[in-house]
């Protein structure tokens, strides 16, 4: 997605940090490169203490991009790709049925896409950033809850790209050119549909984490991946693959360790043991 996925992509400068050289953890650095100090010349001169008793690398010191992809051997190891495949093959589809589906991408392009636009845009390569404001929670805030949607996205990412290559379906606007998407289009097939997979895959993991939201959760994952077909980026048929795949990945995300030992932690985060707020 834009730039690419570990630049100012999915990974990128938004919802996922600055990238491989940004503020990892938080997501709250500027973007724009990696911090940049003055050498001092006296330094060799200056009494330096040896901190030896430090064994470890600080956990809150990790950038998240890079510590989420130690699920994907774990992920891997399962017989994913019998158990992730499509319910169904777009290859299998009639041209009248693939005709009807561009011909509702234009319907709605015309009627939708002036309203929708700036979420369109928005959400090309920031649209996670939507699930925290929903749950009004920040990565300082919640680094758990964050660290699982990370994971999901890891995995979804690995699975979506797999099905991707596998089905190799050319982009509505190649059939299509009036179709004219508002956004660039992604040098990668169309089906499934990637933000449809990381939307419900996502919202399907937070739900099990705040249960009270789950009908919200899943509105969101179905606005994202809706905003897709109105830009004319996707097929209907796309986005139902990638509402099916991603109810299939999440059991085997499930039983990853990593999964499951940041879940747990997640689980003590969305619970507040704040006092109320006072009112006077």
């Amino acid at each position: 997605m834009g730039s690419g996925w570990f630049g100012s992509g999915w990974f990128g400068s938004g919802w996922f940090g600055s990238g491989w050289l940004g503020s990892g953890w938080s997501g709250s650095g500027s973007g724009g490169g990696p911090a940049v100090f003055p050498m001092r010349p006296d330094f060799v001169a200056v009494a330096t203490p040896h901190d030896l008793g430090m064994r470890e690398f600080p956990p809150n010191a990790w950038d998240a991009d890079l510590y989420s992809l130690k699920i994907l051997p774990e992920f891997l190891s399962f017989n994913w790709k019998a158990q992730t495949q499509p319910g169904v093959d777009w290859r299998l589809l009639s041209n009248a049925h693939i005709d009807q589906e561009i011909q509702m991408l234009l319907n709605r392009g015309a009627a939708d896409r002036p309203k929708r636009i700036e979420e369109i845009i928005r959400q090309d390569q920031n649209f996670q950033e939507y699930w925290l404001q929903l749950l009004m929670i920040t990565p300082r805030s919640h680094p758990a809850t964050f660290m699982v949607m990370k994971l999901a996205a890891r995995v979804a990412e690995v699975v979506m790209m797999y099905w991707k290559v596998f089905y190799n379906r050319p982009r509505p606007s190649q059939l299509c050119p009036t179709l004219l998407p508002p956004i660039s289009v992604q040098g990668h097939a169309a089906f499934p549909s990637g933000h449809s997979l990381i939307s419900h895959l996502t919202s399907l993991c937070l739900s099990d984490l705040v249960p009270v939201k789950a009908n919200a959760l899943d509105a969101l994952a179905r606005r994202v991946a809706d905003n897709r077909e109105i830009a004319g980026l996707h097929y209907p048929s796309d986005t139902d693959a990638g509402s099916d795949v991603a109810a299939k990945v999440k059991p085997l995300l499930m039983q990853c360790p990593t999964y499951q030992y940041w879940f747990g932690v997640a689980q003590h985060e969305v619970v507040s043991t704040a006092p109320p707020f006072p009112r006077q």
